[in-house]
């Protein structure tokens, strides 16, 4: 669409050049012949052959060839003397041509650049949190305080696991040989809006916690306005690295006290107990005690296998793209690729936003932030 776009303007562009410099060179033109000088070589200064009309052509002729500079043909400003304006005017018009052609070949150049450097990715629309469902009510000590008793010994329970939130990657051309990107990175961060005044819904960011780097938007600061401020929290994922990306990748994120998901009170229950509390162990405490960040920014480059050149992709999932208790459909199966007659493993890259519940249940109805 993009480059559609730029042949459409870069043609319009050259329409209007050519027309405007053609009304130029007939008002010269019949100027000079008025002056009793004849310019342009087959100009129907009588008007036997058509006038008016057979002019405007001939103008239009020396116009595009003059301008597109590919040299003068049977239409040509004639070798004589008193045609300075119509020289200067052709003179004029090619250097706006030799610019005008470097000018559309650097835009070309640059977008077709730029869609090599397009990693032939797509993106789930969704980031879904898993968790291990249990339908018994929640088991408490005599203290009433959830997963430790006095001392800080810990209960005699399985501790429950921590959620797991993930998306996955798939490469669209996983069907095709010779399509893989090599030496493939994710990288992860988790961007949370604040006021200045002090009201913020930012989380906080310990210096024990394995992620130190916090940056600033400070975009907001001298404005009048209340506007919202952002911090940006990188988090560390599983599997954020892949040697030979050639169908499906799946890039997870554990929930843990070191998750800058999670809002700051949770993290620290599970500090001083170790997992996951039993009591939040559902997809409506899950939903309640993440962070309302306000984008995961995913970015992802390598190199690809077909072109030798780096690739890169970029992914914004917003809060409301966060399901809890659901998890991807599978994609693969055996079929046979054109020409071929053996079956091998393929992707079918239609599904690649598709979701099923949990095997365990305990999943968030699908519409729960519409």
């Amino acid at each position: 669409e993009v480059h559609k776009n730029v042949m459409i303007a870069s043609s319009t562009v050259y329409v209007i050049f050519v027309n405007f410099l053609t009304l130029i060179l007939y008002a010269i033109a019949n100027q000079d012949h008025k002056d009793g000088v004849e310019c342009i070589g087959g100009w129907d200064y009588v008007g036997d052959n058509g006038g008016t009309r057979l002019n405007w052509e001939i103008a239009f002729s020396l116009s595009w060839t003059t301008f597109s500079t590919v040299g003068f043909g049977t239409i040509s400003p004639d070798i004589v003397a008193g045609c300075y304006g119509l020289r200067y005017a052709c003179a004029i018009a090619a250097f706006l041509g030799v610019l005008f052609a470097g000018f559309c070949s650097a835009i070309f150049f640059a977008k077709f650049t730029r869609l090599l450097g397009r990693a032939h990715v797509e993106f789930s629309s969704t980031v879904l949190i898993q968790f291990s469902f249990e339908e018994e009510g929640v088991k408490e000590n005599e203290t009433g305080n959830e997963g430790l008793v006095d001392g800080g010994s810990s209960q005699e329970e399985p501790d429950m696991p921590f959620p797991v939130a993930e998306f996955r990657i798939v490469n669209t051309r996983a069907n095709q040989s010779r399509c893989e990107i090599i030496d493939a990175k994710v990288s992860c961060l988790v961007a949370v809006n604040y006021l200045p005044d002090g009201t913020s819904t930012d989380l906080y960011v310990s210096d024990d916690t394995q992620d130190k780097v916090v940056l600033h938007d400070n975009t907001a600061v001298n404005e009048s306005v209340p506007l919202f401020q952002q911090k940006y929290h990188p988090f560390k994922c599983k599997a954020s690295t892949h040697p030979y990306f050639k169908r499906i990748w799946y890039v997870s994120h554990v929930l843990d006290e070191n998750s800058p998901l999670v809002k700051p009170e949770m993290r620290y229950r599970m500090s001083r107990c170790g997992h996951w509390p039993r009591d939040s162990n559902n997809h409506t405490a899950i939903r309640s005690n993440l962070v309302p960040f306000s984008d995961i920014i995913v970015s992802m480059n390598g190199i690809s296998n077909l072109s030798a050149s780096g690739v890169f992709a970029e992914k914004r999932y917003k809060f409301r793209d966060v399901h809890v208790g659901w998890q991807f459909a599978g994609m693969m199966y055996f079929g046979k690729k054109l020409f071929s007659k053996k079956k091998e493993m393929m992707v079918d890259t239609s599904l690649v936003h598709d979701i099923l519940p949990q095997g365990d249940g305990g999943h968030e109805p699908i519409g729960v932030l519409q």
